[in-house]
């Protein structure tokens, strides 16, 4: 019987082979999973950016047609419906829809504060609140928008400000 698979040929693998394949696949994992993880980062902040750009761009249209910004906590009611006594000045909608999260599963909160957060004169700013971002992406959104419109929260390393507009 031995005879016979000796003339067949032995169509296997060897354990030797099988181990060299799966080395060489680790190998590749090692060097694709760190460069996908940190394309996916990028695309995510890539994304903010767009949301933050859109949602300043909406609140400027938003002064120029009222003459006035937008109430603070404003979101929904302000960019994508209009808000109590418009009196036909409202042209909207700004945005066509407001974002309820941002990448990180955290909010997005508009602002119109007194305050000194991006200065230190004490004067009217309108900014977003974006909760639950790394502190990478808090790195990479000074890189992108630079220090003057980032600031982050001091009581938490997960929340960060964007600046839209100060008095």
């Amino acid at each position: 019987m031995t005879k016979k698979l000796a003339k067949k040929g032995n169509k296997g693998f060897t354990l030797v082979e099988i181990l060299i394949v799966i080395a060489i696949i680790g190998i590749l994992a090692l060097v694709i999973v760190p460069n996908a993880s940190k394309s996916i980062e990028r695309s995510k902040v890539t994304s903010l950016i767009s949301d933050y750009r859109t949602i300043k761009s909406a609140a400027l249209t938003y002064f120029s047609d009222m003459d006035e910004w937008p109430e603070d906590g404003a979101g929904k009611v302000g960019f994508v419906t209009a808000p109590d006594g418009a009196s036909g000045k409202w042209m909207g909608p700004y945005i066509e829809k407001w974002p309820e999260s941002n990448e990180w599963n955290g909010e997005i909160i508009y602002n119109c504060k007194e305050g000194t957060l991006f200065g230190t004169d004490s004067v009217e700013e309108r900014y977003l609140t974006l909760t639950k971002i790394p502190k990478s992406v808090y790195n990479r959104l000074v890189e992108e928008l630079g220090s003057d419109f980032v600031v982050k929260d001091d009581d938490t390393d997960t929340t960060v400000h964007l600046l839209i507009s100060r008095d």
